[in-house]
């Protein structure tokens, strides 16, 4: 709906014994950075409310596992401590209220990071106009998962994403391609550390900073180690990345390194006073 938890009613089309598979939420859950909202996670299940619309299912979630269900892949859900989808043998783990870099969000429902593909470019697109004219091929459509909506800047339903502007129908499609590919292709979720390790790896670039700085007493060298030193722990961020779907704290070990030096150069300075 086009107010937060409004919903919208099922189309009267659609018999009531028929929702439940049938009817899926199209909610975003979105972060706010610097005052503007960007989706960086995947609502897949939610709880049973009071809105017009009573589906517990994400329209990409529905598509996913109608579409795995061809394929012989059911599903499963708890609803213990936390609510959890199972798809075959993979478990979607959902966040907590403090995971990784959020810290006292509300982790209501399944939610878990979106893994976006490397470019908007998630799937082949053609208009309405090719279809209507005959000119796509029957197998371009056979077995997949077709998507109808609008691509164009003068319609609403335009969200921003790590990747730039996205319409509705091509997010969708991001996230219905991570669910799938997870389950057939084994495609990583994006993770993180638990918060000893995120301890261990934060502590450890902290004493990294506080060993240049206490080894080197020239500043100008401390300055180039440690530029050198950051430039590592970026690297180090970006790799497990691109190459593993880490999710590493990089600022706060940026911080804890600088602190790090900080700390030991006016130790330095006032002892030698």
């Amino acid at each position: 709906g086009e107010k937060e938890n409004s919903g919208r009613a099922p189309s009267p089309n659609i018999p009531k014994e028929q929702q439940a598979g049938r009817v899926g939420f199209g909610n975003y859950v979105p972060d706010e950075v610097n005052n503007t909202e960007i989706i960086r996670r995947h609502l897949l299940l939610t709880s049973p409310n009071n809105n017009a619309c009573q589906s517990t299912i994400s329209f990409s979630t529905l598509l996913a596992l109608r579409y795995l269900q061809q394929k012989g892949i059911s599903h499963t859900q708890t609803n213990d401590k936390f609510l959890k989808l199972q798809i075959g043998k993979v478990v979607f783990h959902p966040l907590e209220s403090n995971t990784a870099g959020y810290h006292q969000i509300d982790a209501f429902g399944d939610q878990i990071l979106l893994n976006y593909r490397a470019s908007q470019q998630v799937a082949e697109q053609v208009t309405l106009e090719q279809v209507l004219e005959g000119k796509i091929s029957p197998n371009l459509i056979q077995g997949r998962i077709i998507l109808i909506g609008t691509t164009d800047f003068r319609f609403k339903g335009w969200h921003r994403t790590p990747l730039g502007e996205m319409s509705g129908v091509v997010l969708q499609a991001h996230m219905t391609s991570q669910i799938i590919s997870r389950v057939v292709d084994q495609r990583p979720f994006l993770w993180w550390f638990p918060a000893w390790g995120e301890v261990l790896w934060i502590g450890t670039w902290t004493l990294a900073g506080g060993i240049v700085a206490w080894r080197f007493r020239s500043l100008l060298v401390i300055s180039l180690v440690g530029g050198f030193t950051l430039i590592i722990l970026y690297g180090c961020c970006y790799l497990l990345l691109v190459t593993k779907a880490a999710w590493i704290p990089l600022i706060p070990s940026v911080i804890g390194l600088g602190v790090a030096q900080g700390a030991v150069l006016i130790n330095q300075r006032l002892l030698n006073k």
